[in-house]
């Protein structure tokens, strides 16, 4: 099976129904090539929420979740609304990250984890749901 790997950036708006609230999420999925890093640091500048992604079967991208963190950290501030996600759950068998690592890297930056697989819809609605009820669940409290 082939994926898409993402070159530079790609986008992709979505209107969703959160709590009651109409949301647009406006997704810039940006590469995590270190080679695209200046070019990234653009589109999360002043972003509401962030996915930490990383591959199930991609251990560098696991790796690498610790600087994007720290990376949009530097840009957003440490408040914005984050989550970790293993993405193509659907290859486990090609697994180079387990379950306990993924579930310490989580309980390590104080985010919730989640597990997708994108090409069969498995929780993706949920990554959404979650970052729109946090982000308006912490604009109450200002």
């Amino acid at each position: 099976m082939e994926y898409k790997k993402t070159l530079g950036v790609d986008y992709l708006q979505k209107l969703m129904i959160v709590d009651g609230e109409e949301v647009t999420f406006h997704v810039w999925d940006t590469a995590g090539q270190e080679e695209f890093n200046a070019l990234t640091r653009r589109y999360y500048r002043g972003a509401s929420a962030c996915v930490l992604a990383f591959a199930t079967n991609n251990r560098e991208s696991f790796e690498a979740i610790r600087k994007w963190r720290d990376a949009v950290h530097n840009e957003c501030g440490e408040d914005i609304s984050t989550v970790l996600i293993q993405t193509k759950i659907d290859l486990i068998e090609e697994a180079e990250v387990n379950e306990l690592e993924a579930e310490a890297l989580a309980t390590e930056l104080n985010v919730p984890l989640i597990r997708v697989c994108s090409k069969d819809n498995v929780m993706v609605k949920e990554v959404f749901e979650h970052l729109a009820s946090t982000y308006f669940g912490s604009r109450k409290h200002l």
